[in-house]
């Protein structure tokens, strides 16, 4: 029992000191996380400490003269157990998880680099990372007739497109490809999102075009940026 508490006052000792790292406080926000995600062997722990605890002070004779052996045993193998998983299994699984959230995160800052040559494209003040689709109307379409429904596109507009779309699919390829399994299942299906819209850019770019069709262009940038800014932020808090 004393050995057990030494190594726990031990472990939150060292915690303390290295409070002062950033790298370590967004390591300890990656654990918080982990722990959320699979809280069930946390609550298992706490439920047995607190049933020891309860049995040993509310109860002291019945637990000296009956059960204390048998008690202790069981409590201080799970505690053993608990302490060997955290430092074979859950802090290098939680370091593991922040280098590669620290690797995602410079993927996510270059795809949005590359997108923004897109938004000074389109976006005459650049102040905004989001195309307005006014501005996208009046740089992408060259000529237009309403009535038949017929947009002639800028063909410098189209070439910046389709020349910047295979580059943001090739960037998130590889970050899918090497990160995916650490992404939540939100983001993954984010993913899906975001490829779809890219292919349809990539194969729907004419030099005549309707307003729908060019509608269509303007959403799926919006989507791909989108995409990616909010993976982006639900990582930003773990970036040291």
């Amino acid at each position: 029992m004393i050995l057990g508490i030494l190594v726990v006052a031990t472990s939150v000792l060292l915690v303390l000191i290295e409070l002062c790292n950033n790298k370590t406080r967004k390591l300890i926000k990656v654990q918080a996380l982990m722990i959320k995600e699979n809280p069930l062997l946390w609550i298992f722990l706490s439920t047995c400490t607190i049933i020891y605890f309860i049995i040993c002070y509310t109860e002291p004779e019945f637990y000296q003269n009956n059960i204390k052996d048998a008690i202790d045993g069981i409590t201080f193998s799970i505690f053993a157990a608990f302490i060997f998983y955290l430092f074979t299994d859950f802090y290098p699984t939680s370091q593991e998880r922040l280098e590669s959230i620290q690797n995602i995160g410079s993927y996510c800052n270059r795809i949005l680099s590359i997108y923004s040559i897109l938004t000074e494209i389109f976006n005459e003040d650049n102040q905004n990372s989001l195309i307005h689709p006014e501005n996208f109307v009046k740089h992408f379409v060259k000529e237009k007739n309403i009535e038949k429904d017929e947009y002639k596109i800028n063909a410098y507009c189209a070439g910046q497109i389709s020349c910047i779309i295979p580059k943001l699919v090739k960037l998130c390829d590889n970050l899918y490809n090497n990160y995916g399994s650490k992404l939540s299942g939100e983001n993954k299906k984010d993913f899906d999102v975001l490829l779809d819209a890219s292919m349809i850019i990539d194969t729907n770019i004419h030099k005549v075009m309707s307003l729908k069709e060019c509608e269509a262009i303007w959403l799926n940038l919006v989507a791909i940026y989108s995409t990616i800014n909010s993976l982006n932020n639900s990582i930003k808090q773990y970036i040291y």
